[in-house]
Protein backbone atom coordinates (compact mmCIF):
# COMPACT_ATOMS: atom_id res chain seq x y z
CA UNK A 1 0.00 0.00 0.00
CA UNK A 2 3.17 2.04 -0.66
CA UNK A 3 3.45 2.89 3.10
CA UNK A 4 -0.15 4.59 3.72
CA UNK A 5 -1.79 3.35 7.00
CA UNK A 6 -5.24 1.87 6.82
CA UNK A 7 -8.04 1.72 9.07
CA UNK A 8 -9.54 -1.59 9.86
CA UNK A 9 -12.80 -0.14 8.07
CA UNK A 10 -10.93 0.44 5.16
CA UNK A 11 -9.47 -2.92 4.93
CA UNK A 12 -12.43 -4.98 5.34
CA UNK A 13 -14.21 -3.52 2.94
CA UNK A 14 -11.23 -3.68 0.53
CA UNK A 15 -11.25 0.08 0.04
CA UNK A 16 -8.40 0.69 -2.16
CA UNK A 17 -8.54 4.71 -3.76
CA UNK A 18 -5.24 5.48 -2.70
CA UNK A 19 -6.16 9.54 -3.21
CA UNK A 20 -8.76 9.28 -0.21
CA UNK A 21 -6.09 7.13 1.52
CA UNK A 22 -3.49 9.68 1.33
CA UNK A 23 -5.30 12.46 2.02
CA UNK A 24 -7.03 10.84 5.22
CA UNK A 25 -3.67 9.18 6.34
CA UNK A 26 -2.48 13.09 6.13
CA UNK A 27 -4.98 14.56 8.12
CA UNK A 28 -4.90 12.08 10.55
CA UNK A 29 -1.18 12.61 10.80
CA UNK A 30 -2.30 16.31 12.06
CA UNK A 31 -4.53 15.65 14.24
CA UNK A 32 -7.48 17.09 12.23
CA UNK A 33 -9.03 14.17 11.27
CA UNK A 34 -9.93 12.06 14.94
CA UNK A 35 -11.27 9.23 13.55
CA UNK A 36 -14.17 7.87 10.81
CA UNK A 37 -17.39 6.83 11.91
CA UNK A 38 -19.91 4.60 10.51
CA UNK A 39 -23.02 6.56 9.57
CA UNK A 40 -25.84 3.86 10.92
CA UNK A 41 -29.71 4.36 9.52
CA UNK A 42 -31.03 3.45 12.87
CA UNK A 43 -34.48 4.35 11.80
CA UNK A 44 -33.84 0.33 9.94
CA UNK A 45 -33.17 -1.36 13.21
CA UNK A 46 -35.52 -3.61 15.01
CA UNK A 47 -36.42 -2.88 19.07
CA UNK A 48 -35.16 0.67 19.16
CA UNK A 49 -36.84 3.81 18.76
CA UNK A 50 -34.90 7.24 17.77
CA UNK A 51 -36.02 10.05 20.38
CA UNK A 52 -34.94 13.31 20.93
CA UNK A 53 -35.03 14.12 25.04
CA UNK A 54 -34.70 17.33 26.85
CA UNK A 55 -34.28 17.30 30.51
CA UNK A 56 -34.85 19.97 32.34
CA UNK A 57 -32.04 19.74 35.41
CA UNK A 58 -31.01 22.86 37.81
CA UNK A 59 -27.92 24.07 36.79
CA UNK A 60 -26.20 22.26 39.53
CA UNK A 61 -27.06 19.25 39.13
CA UNK A 62 -26.41 19.48 34.98
CA UNK A 63 -22.87 18.15 34.66
CA UNK A 64 -23.80 15.28 36.70
CA UNK A 65 -26.61 14.57 34.66
CA UNK A 66 -24.56 14.88 31.79
CA UNK A 67 -22.53 12.59 32.46
CA UNK A 68 -24.02 9.55 33.29
CA UNK A 69 -26.49 9.85 30.20
CA UNK A 70 -23.01 10.17 28.20
CA UNK A 71 -22.40 6.46 29.23
CA UNK A 72 -25.74 5.71 28.52
CA UNK A 73 -26.27 2.91 25.77
CA UNK A 74 -27.93 4.28 22.82
CA UNK A 75 -27.30 8.08 23.53
CA UNK A 76 -25.70 9.13 20.47
CA UNK A 77 -25.67 13.00 20.58
CA UNK A 78 -25.86 14.93 23.84
CA UNK A 79 -25.92 18.92 24.42
CA UNK A 80 -25.77 21.09 27.84
CA UNK A 81 -26.99 24.07 27.83
CA UNK A 82 -25.71 26.78 30.27
CA UNK A 83 -29.21 27.12 31.78
CA UNK A 84 -29.05 23.21 32.93
CA UNK A 85 -31.04 22.04 30.29
CA UNK A 86 -29.96 18.78 28.59
CA UNK A 87 -30.73 17.45 24.76
CA UNK A 88 -30.21 14.19 23.80
CA UNK A 89 -30.21 12.10 20.66
CA UNK A 90 -30.57 8.54 21.24
CA UNK A 91 -32.52 5.08 20.59
CA UNK A 92 -34.49 3.97 23.36
CA UNK A 93 -36.07 0.82 23.78
CA UNK A 94 -39.29 0.49 22.32
CA UNK A 95 -40.92 -0.86 25.50
CA UNK A 96 -39.95 1.47 28.12
CA UNK A 97 -37.87 4.55 27.98
CA UNK A 98 -38.17 6.23 31.02
CA UNK A 99 -37.58 2.82 32.55
CA UNK A 100 -33.88 3.25 29.77
CA UNK A 101 -33.17 7.01 31.19
CA UNK A 102 -33.06 5.62 35.03
CA UNK A 103 -30.64 2.97 34.17
CA UNK A 104 -28.22 5.86 34.09
CA UNK A 105 -29.90 8.79 35.81
CA UNK A 106 -31.50 9.61 39.47
CA UNK A 107 -34.63 11.03 37.92
CA UNK A 108 -35.37 12.94 41.11
CA UNK A 109 -32.47 15.32 39.72
CA UNK A 110 -34.20 15.64 36.98
CA UNK A 111 -37.40 18.64 36.81
CA UNK A 112 -38.99 17.49 33.74
CA UNK A 113 -38.20 15.13 30.76
CA UNK A 114 -39.81 15.55 27.18
CA UNK A 115 -39.60 12.72 24.65
CA UNK A 116 -40.32 13.12 21.46
CA UNK A 117 -40.05 10.75 18.36
CA UNK A 118 -38.08 11.25 15.54
CA UNK A 119 -39.52 10.54 11.94
CA UNK A 120 -36.46 11.67 10.12
CA UNK A 121 -32.70 12.24 10.67
CA UNK A 122 -29.51 13.64 8.93
CA UNK A 123 -26.39 14.31 10.85
CA UNK A 124 -24.00 16.39 8.45
CA UNK A 125 -20.80 17.60 9.60
CA UNK A 126 -19.33 19.79 6.80
CA UNK A 127 -16.36 21.68 6.54
CA UNK A 128 -15.91 25.13 4.11
CA UNK A 129 -12.26 25.85 2.40
CA UNK A 130 -11.94 28.86 4.94
CA UNK A 131 -12.19 26.94 8.10
CA UNK A 132 -10.24 23.87 6.36
CA UNK A 133 -7.28 26.20 6.05
CA UNK A 134 -4.08 25.06 8.03
CA UNK A 135 -1.65 27.30 9.65
CA UNK A 136 1.88 26.55 8.14
CA UNK A 137 4.20 24.99 10.87
CA UNK A 138 6.75 27.67 10.26
CA UNK A 139 5.17 31.26 9.74
CA UNK A 140 1.77 30.73 10.97
CA UNK A 141 0.20 31.91 7.33
CA UNK A 142 -2.29 29.66 5.44
CA UNK A 143 -1.78 27.21 3.69
CA UNK A 144 -3.62 26.78 0.73
CA UNK A 145 -3.70 24.46 -2.13
CA UNK A 146 -0.98 24.86 -3.94
CA UNK A 147 0.71 24.39 -0.65
CA UNK A 148 3.26 21.22 -0.26
CA UNK A 149 3.15 18.33 2.50
CA UNK A 150 6.05 16.82 3.65
CA UNK A 151 6.97 14.07 6.03
CA UNK A 152 9.46 14.91 8.19
CA UNK A 153 10.66 12.82 10.55
CA UNK A 154 7.88 10.79 12.12
CA UNK A 155 5.65 13.82 10.91
CA UNK A 156 3.38 14.66 8.35
CA UNK A 157 2.91 18.45 8.01
CA UNK A 158 1.60 21.02 5.45
CA UNK A 159 3.72 24.09 4.37
CA UNK A 160 2.85 26.91 2.68
CA UNK A 161 5.52 27.30 0.10
CA UNK A 162 8.89 25.83 -0.23
CA UNK A 163 10.99 28.14 1.56
CA UNK A 164 8.95 27.44 4.73
CA UNK A 165 9.61 23.74 3.84
CA UNK A 166 13.26 24.06 3.43
CA UNK A 167 13.53 26.17 6.85
CA UNK A 168 11.90 23.42 8.58
CA UNK A 169 13.69 20.58 7.25
CA UNK A 170 17.14 22.75 8.15
CA UNK A 171 15.71 23.11 11.56
CA UNK A 172 14.92 19.66 11.89
CA UNK A 173 18.37 18.26 10.32
CA UNK A 174 20.57 20.52 12.70
CA UNK A 175 18.47 19.08 15.94
CA UNK A 176 18.67 15.57 14.98
CA UNK A 177 22.33 16.45 14.41
CA UNK A 178 22.71 17.47 17.91
CA UNK A 179 20.94 14.83 19.41
CA UNK A 180 23.38 12.28 18.09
Amino acid sequence: MHGVRTTTLQRQSDFQHQPFQTASTRLQDQGIIKQFTVDIDRLKLQQRTPVIITFTVHPTEAESVYQRLRSLSGIEHLFKQYDGTIIAYGNAPDQNPTGWLAEAIDLEQVGDIDIELVEKYEWAQELDAAEFSLPCPVCDNTVRSDGITATIGDRTLAFCCPSCKKSYQEQYDQLEGDAD
